[in-house]
């Protein structure tokens, strides 16, 4: 009896020592890179070096964001990347100290003209955007008729549209300036061409969000103290540096 007693709380000492994590499938550069099942990211690393002081074993599955949601309401995984402000019924779950600021700016050719910045001439431009995005800055412009939406699937297809200026029509992409850079950084197609707005468009906390269980509680609030203390050091700073090269 004994000897199962002490299998038992063996177990149960590892799985609140434990954490699954959903990832994106593809990742999410320069935040989630994904490379040989090794998680790496201005979002991934802290939470690992975080992870790693109070001694937590993280362990990622891979899905669809779909279902990764599907999953996380289930309590099949405890946590999974978004943002407070993306998620209607935030009060729901617990969340991670904000990791990094999604910041959306207008990105675009830097031969266009007359340029976006800050607010250039923006009535009659086609708005590069992302299939499914919400843009609330934009919108009722979008439903105005002073600006033009143009869907494309990946960030990688609107900076590509880009390249290549159309006579008589002024276009920009609305796009993660993090995301853009690494893209920019990643393909030569891409490099030496484009612009970014100092307005910025939209701005989002990134972080992580889990399940609100009572074995998490306290795990999250841990967590959170020691992102504050990588946040306050610089390190998550020199984090994103170092990945931006």
């Amino acid at each position: 009896m004994f000897l199962l007693f002490m299998l038992s709380f063996s177990s149960f000492a590892l799985a609140e020592k434990f954490l699954s994590i959903g990832l994106p499938q593809e990742g999410y550069a320069p935040f989630i890179i994904v490379s040989d099942n090794k998680p790496r990211g201005i979002l991934i690393e802290p939470l690992q070096l975080a992870a790693e002081k109070l001694g937590l074993s993280l362990k990622y599955v891979y899905m669809p964001e779909k279902r990764s949601v599907d999953m996380l309401n289930r309590y099949q995984i405890d946590a999974r990347m978004e943002s407070a402000l993306w998620v209607s019924n935030p009060g729901d779950y617990l969340w991670s100290e904000a990791i990094t600021q999604l910041e959306d700016v207008l990105v675009y050719h830097k031969d266009a003209w007359p340029g976006f910045d800050p607010d250039k001439k923006l009535a009659g431009a086609h708005i590069i955007t992302h299939l499914g995005y919400s843009y609330p800055d934009l919108q009722p412009l979008f439903d105005q008729g002073i600006l033009y939406r143009q869907d494309f699937s990946t960030e990688y297809d609107m900076l590509s549209t880009l390249v290549r200026l159309v006579e008589g029509v002024n276009r920009t992409a609305v796009m993660n300036k993090q995301v853009a850079m690494w893209l920019i950084k990643s393909s030569p197609k891409l490099q030496n061409r484009f612009e970014f707005s100092q307005r910025i468009v939209g701005s989002a906390p990134l972080q992580f969000q889990f399940a609100k269980t009572e074995r998490l509680v306290g795990i999250i609030k841990d967590i959170n103290v020691e992102l504050k203390k990588l946040k306050a050091s610089g390190s998550v700073q020199a984090i994103a540096d170092r990945v931006l090269q």
